[in-house]
């Protein structure tokens, strides 16, 4: 498209060197969205087309319904862990890749039934941002998040605890052999983050998830005989019992730091990361954190 803007560019895929730039390319063929493809849907292997809406066509037509819908988020991860990679630099592994996808979808299923009654509870003031903000002064932000990996039967945790002028404290990693639902895995990382503030003596906190459904579920009065309402609970009466921790809804982009520390916690297992074991890529995150 530059090109036909008559914009000086190389036509080369910025991020293999191998091949010219296309979508197909940059969504179906190259190495490793490949890859994700052959683990995801194996049935598609046969499918051969040079472009990319003959071979969506093609593939399509081979899937249920929901299957649709899975390759159509599996489009969106493969496309976000190249973005990952070229402005970067960090390599995404296939197996996380695919989880995300099926992680995203799974949300959102859950978010958009009509059996769930949070979603209909309306905003906060400061819910919803969609960059990272520093707190007010003498607070401690802790953004949280949770990451599930169906390949290894596991969840991951995440969390990030960030002082008024947004550097970091501590960032901590937990990992679960355990497998469980996104939105359960999700509240139980809300729940770990309020623990470890009690646990620090933290006095004014924000807590920040970007899981709408924990969030509301926590702030709801309904009681949920689940062993997601037993967790739901447990937060419940964690923040009954600090009168000065606040919970929030923040978008994707603005919990990127938790995010980050959630999918790689296979290299932090139950480490806590703070001045000079903190990786760079880790390190740029926060640093962008801070520009905002």
């Amino acid at each position: 498209m530059l090109q036909q803007k008559h914009v000086p560019v190389v036509a080369c895929c910025p991020v293999c060197n191998g091949e010219n730039e296309s979508i197909i390319h940059s969504l179906v063929s190259f190495l490793v969205a490949a890859q994700c493809w052959h683990k995801a849907f194996p049935e598609l292997s046969a499918v051969v087309a040079t472009d990319f809406f003959s071979w969506r066509g093609q593939a399509l037509s081979k899937l249920d319904a929901w299957k649709r819908a899975e390759a159509v988020t599996l489009r969106w991860t493969v496309w976000k862990a190249r973005n990952e990679k070229f402005w970067n630099q960090r390599k995404a592994r296939i197996d996380a890749v695919v989880s995300s996808a099926a992680q995203y979808l799974k949300q959102w299923k859950e978010g958009q039934g009509r059996s769930n009654i949070f979603l209909s509870q309306p905003f906060l003031a400061g819910d919803g941002v969609s960059l990272s903000v520093k707190p007010q002064e003498d607070t401690i932000k802790v953004s949280v998040d949770a990451a599930v990996f169906s390949d290894f039967s596991a969840f991951d945790i995440g969390m990030v605890a960030r002082n008024s002028s947004g550097h970091l404290i501590q960032a901590k990693a937990k990992l679960f052999q355990e497998m469980i639902t996104p939105a359960l895995a999700e509240a139980m990382a809300i729940k770990e983050a309020l623990s470890w503030t009690k646990q620090e003596q933290w006095k004014k906190v924000v807590i920040e998830s970007d899981s709408l459904v924990a969030i509301q579920a926590i702030r709801g009065q309904v009681p949920m005989r689940s062993l997601l309402g037993k967790v739901v609970e447990d937060c419940r009466n964690l923040v009954k019992g600090a009168s000065t921790t606040s919970l929030f809804f923040v978008k994707r982009y603005a919990n990127e730091a938790a995010h980050y520390i959630a999918r790689e916690s296979y290299s932090f297992r139950d480490r806590v990361l703070v001045g000079s074991s903190v990786p760079v890529e880790f390190m740029f995150i926060l640093q962008v954190d801070l520009a905002h």
